[in-house]
């Protein structure tokens, strides 16, 4: 059994400590004895057969130094406790410019952390560190960028879990990620801005002959030709839903009906003369009845006041409804506009079941805003939202021209892929024009295909977010003798386990109700046959 000790009642670090433990999928239990297996400590004493102790630690700086774990280097908000004196063996180090010390020692019966996991994730997560003015520029912004800082903290406890279960011989068991134990996820979305193209006209070629560029004018002029002869530039629709059904999967739309004031006389509001401004008109009602026959999500793309404006956020989406006859579940805002967290407290009051704004904006690049390349709850001063936030990790607009488009493609599908999170892209219909984006549209393509081939889950936002859900409301159960595991799933049997074994352990599958296959030395993957209510998973360790 895994338990943990707690007596914080800071709401930060109480928000970072139940994202762990949704995130994880371990089955976490309350202190309650010495020979509870593996306990967690925080701002109170651990007690079991192997202890793990976090130090409490409010204070956060911008850029603190860096901890060295796993031959790696990550930076670090907060300067840890030295813990040379709590363990026979230092597991990370802290390093910056003129100091040198352990920050996570460990022995045989415990491990100390010295640094405060909870309070830094719960920082990240909720957007205080942002909000405290701690980032101010490009340069200053990067740590917080890249990599997911709150998933390499809390993978920084899980494997001192991992650890301990070892230690002690007891195998862990918690709950996959992903459905039948894809390796990681992939949310495929677009945002329809506008159905036509029309200052675009102006501005692309313009933005060609700035930067020397003749080819990208000349394919502008050729578009423009075909455009005289009918062919609207930015309408892809047909194409990219029949590729889709080609790959096998299936994305979410959001459509944007714009209804922020415009004149002539205020060029910052120009750009608004070229976006979306009816749903009904016959065009884009077809679309939109014709994009959910076909099995794709429609979702709102809130408008560029409604993050501030909670009564024009419900009529966007009970319009959408109307017009489609069904719920609608998802949206992102327009432009990524945000205001933290009153925009997801708005959001969550309509009825959204989630939200997938949180990204960087075209010019500051891409990246992980929020430290975490999963869906987490968003925080607000009364806890933890029901609205799911996925975040956005890659946005077509964002990216450079080239080769160093795809290396940022690529490095991202590295990091998602190791923490086995999820990969969300956003690639505009206009962009999926070959013509006019002949690189970066051809990359959705081959996003797609790379991450089917390396096993990910491939769909919308409204699966990804359902699925999250129902994982996390799954609450099963599992008991472990010296030869035996059972496990039980409560209904959901969807839901997949993973298995972690103690050194030179190995397992067989007992029951005939699941299936188990060893993905790595001693991880395996337990996964409930499909269909009513599955009896208990029996596996025999060996």
């Amino acid at each position: 059994m895994i338990s943990f000790a707690c007596t914080t009642d800071d709401s930060i670090s109480r928000y970072g400590i139940d994202h762990f433990i949704l995130t994880s999928g371990l089955l976490i239990s309350p202190s309650e004895s010495r020979d509870s297996g593996v306990c967690i400590g925080y701002q109170a004493e651990g007690r079991g057969q192997f202890s793990i102790s976090i130090e409490r630690n409010a204070a956060l700086e911008e850029d603190a130094g860096k901890i060295a774990i796993y031959n790696k280097e990550y930076t670090l908000f907060q300067v840890p406790v030295d813990t040379h004196d709590r363990g026979h063996r230092c597991i990370a180090e802290f390093r910056s410019e003129n100091r040198k010390y352990p920050c996570i020692s460990g022995s045989g019966s415990g491990i100390s952390i010295g640094f405060d996991i909870f309070r830094l994730t719960g920082s990240l997560l909720s957007g205080s560190m942002e909000a405290a003015g701690r980032v101010t520029n490009m340069e200053q912004d990067a740590p917080l960028r890249s990599p997911p800082l709150v998933d390499i903290y809390e993978n920084i406890l899980f494997r001192a879990i991992l650890m301990g279960c070892g230690e002690i011989g007891m195998p862990l068991v918690r709950k996959s990620y992903w459905p039948s134990g894809k390796k990681f996820a992939v949310c495929l979305t677009h945002d329809v801005d506008e159905l036509k193209k029309t200052y675009q006209w102006i501005t692309r070629p313009l933005r060609y002959l700035r930067k020397g560029d003749m080819h990208g004018f000349f394919s502008q002029v050729k578009s423009f030709s075909r455009k005289c002869v009918g062919h609207e530039p930015y309408w892809t629709f047909e194409e990219i839903m029949q590729n889709e059904k080609d790959l096998g999967v299936c994305s979410t739309y959001f459509f944007l009906k714009e209804s922020g004031d415009k004149s002539f006389s205020r060029p910052e509001s120009w750009h608004l003369y070229g976006r979306c401004h009816s749903l009904q008109t016959p065009g884009a009602l077809a679309l939109i009845r014709k994009l959910a026959v076909e099995g794709h999500e429609v979702g709102v793309h809130g408008s560029t006041f409604s993050p501030t404006n909670p009564g024009l956020l419900s009529s966007e989406k009970r319009e959408l409804e109307e017009l489609l006859g069904t719920p609608v579940t998802g949206i992102r805002q327009h432009r990524l506009n945000l205001t933290i967290p009153d925009t997801w407290i708005y959001q969550s009051e309509a009825g959204f079941l989630y939200d997938t704004s949180l990204g960087y904006k075209a010019a500051d690049g891409s990246g992980f805003r929020g430290g975490t390349c999963f869906p987490f709850h968003p925080w607000s001063t009364t806890g933890a939202l029901p609205l799911l936030e996925i975040p956005l990790s890659l946005m077509d607009v964002a990216l450079g021209d080239g080769q160093e488009g795809w290396d940022t493609c690529s490095g991202m599908i590295e990091q998602v892929r190791e923490r086995g999170g999820v990969l969300t892209l956003l690639w505009h219909p206009a962009v999926l024009n070959p013509l006019e984006y002949p690189g970066t549209g051809a990359w959705y393509w081959k996003i797609i295909e790379t991450c089917k081939e390396d096993g990910a889950w491939v769909t919308n936002g409204r699966e990804i977010a359902s699925w999250w859900l129902a994982r996390e409301a799954a609450a099963p159960e599992y008991r472990h003798g010296d030869d035996e595991l059972l496990v039980s799933c409560d209904g959901s049997a969807a839901c997949s386990f993973d298995l972690y074994l103690p050194e030179h352990h190995s397992a067989e599958l007992v029951s005939h109700n699941a299936t188990l296959c060893r993905k790595e030395k001693e991880h395996y993957i337990l996964s409930p046959d499909t269909g009513d209510v599955p009896e208990t998973m029996v596996v025999r360790l060996r």
